[in-house]
């Protein structure tokens, strides 16, 4: 698969993407808690969201990590993000001490990694997050799978609901502090979705999932 247009596609078609912010107040909140500290963003993709998050808090220090640099996110003028290029797989050990992040953010990756990977991955980030470090996870929601938008992405694997979500981090002894399934938001932000859907076709397929949520996103933590 070419990565970089799989990304291109990702980051240009998605309206979504000028949403995301909405969506992530409360690991914003949290994001804003911390005077100094240390975070990963595994698999960042374009790295949009975590220039989200450095323009909430730039007194962290950022790392990045995914398989390809597709836009040349190391070394960026004026941010402190570090880019590790790696490809995870099962059995895999993550190139970083023991109780190193503060915060680990997975948005839209859990949807395209087998169960068995997954599960050798929680165990490394149970690793290297601090005790009393949080991890926030955005991933599409089951319904998607109904409505049939969940296999347009052709690296989607599996869906979740948030019984599914629940036991996965409590399996590895994370605990719950947050599960929703979107932020509250005024009506002026939806109305553009609105006026899209009646003109694009290509949009109507979203609005309700806009109105009522079309991801999870959880919030754990590693005991204190």
């Amino acid at each position: 698969m070419n990565l970089e247009k799989y990304f291109q596609y990702n980051s240009s078609s998605l309206f979504l993407n000028k949403y995301k912010r909405l969506f992530s107040k409360k690991i914003f909140k949290i994001l804003k808690s911390f005077e100094e500290g240390m975070v990963l963003d595994f698999g960042c993709g374009t790295g949009d969201f975590i220039k989200d998050m450095y323009s909430v808090n730039p007194n962290m220090s950022y790392y990045a990590l995914d398989k390809t640099d597709v836009l040349n996110n190391k070394g960026e003028k004026g941010l402190n993000i570090n880019f590790v290029e790696m490809t995870y797989s099962k059995g895999s050990q993550l190139p970083f001490k023991n109780d190193f992040f503060d915060l680990i953010t997975l948005v839209d990756v859990i949807e395209h990694i087998d169960v068995g990977t997954l599960d050798s991955l929680l165990v490394e980030l149970h690793r290297i997050l601090k005790r009393g470090g949080y991890i926030y996870i955005k991933t599409p929601d089951v319904n998607y799978l109904k409505r049939g938008y969940f296999f347009d992405d052709p690296t989607h694997i599996r869906p979740y609901n948030k019984i599914s979500l629940i036991r996965l981090i409590q399996t590895h002894d994370f605990n719950l502090v947050a599960i929703y399934k979107k932020e509250k938001y005024h009506f002026v932000t939806f109305l553009p979705m609105l006026i899209l859907s009646i003109f694009r076709r290509k949009y109507s397929l979203y609005w309700k999932d806009f109105l009522f949520g079309f991801s999870n996103y959880v919030i754990c933590q590693k005991e204190k």
